[in-house]
């Protein structure tokens, strides 16, 4: 964090008291990695010695990766779960844009439409891996990413998820993508 507070980073504390300086600046530069969503919380402190979940103690990749998938379906175990962090992601996003741009609420509903036509052990490693493919684009000052969704990731998770079904169901199956 810069030593230098400026007055719209201020007023940024000022308008969300609860969440720390630090995740402020980290969602301002597009840094914010969508794992750390439970600290938007409402019902994170990191003051008041609310654990972090365990898993976030290890690296994890931006992969869509089983061990991630089951950590994340863990810590979010439905989309009530997600939407509330999620939504003061994205009300931080609009008090610092200098336009309000759209995207964010449409993706916030087709979210919602999604999550009623899928599994949500498909809709929230989506959410995590879409959210870090917009990081870069958002640095740019470009929010379009948002509005559309990501078929091809869609569709890979659900193979992915029917892939895992079927190795359970009988393990000498092959991998995805090797059909």
């Amino acid at each position: 964090m810069p030593t230098h507070i400026s007055p719209q980073a201020r007023s940024l504390m000022d308008q969300f008291p609860r969440i720390e300086p630090e995740l402020l600046y980290a969602i301002a530069w597009h840094t914010f990695d969508p794992l750390e969503l439970y600290k938007l919380d409402e019902h994170y402190r990191p003051a008041s010695g609310t654990p972090p979940p365990a898993e976030l103690c290890d690296s994890l990749c931006a992969s869509t990766r089983v061990a991630t998938r089951e950590f994340i379906t863990r810590y979010y175990p439905s989309f009530s779960a997600l939407v509330g962090p999620l939504s003061t992601y994205f009300r931080i996003l609009l008090a610092l844009a200098s336009t309000t741009p759209s995207a964010p609420t449409q993706y916030l509903a087709q979210l919602v439409a999604l999550s009623e036509e899928h599994h949500w052990s498909i809709i929230l490693p989506y959410h995590m891996t879409f959210h870090r493919a917009r990081m870069e684009e958002m640095a740019r000052g470009d929010y379009s990413g948002w509005e559309k969704i990501d078929v091809e990731l869609l569709v890979q998770l659900i193979e992915e998820r029917e892939w895992e079904r079927e190795q359970r169901r009988s393990p000498s199956s092959s991998c995805p993508g090797s059909r």
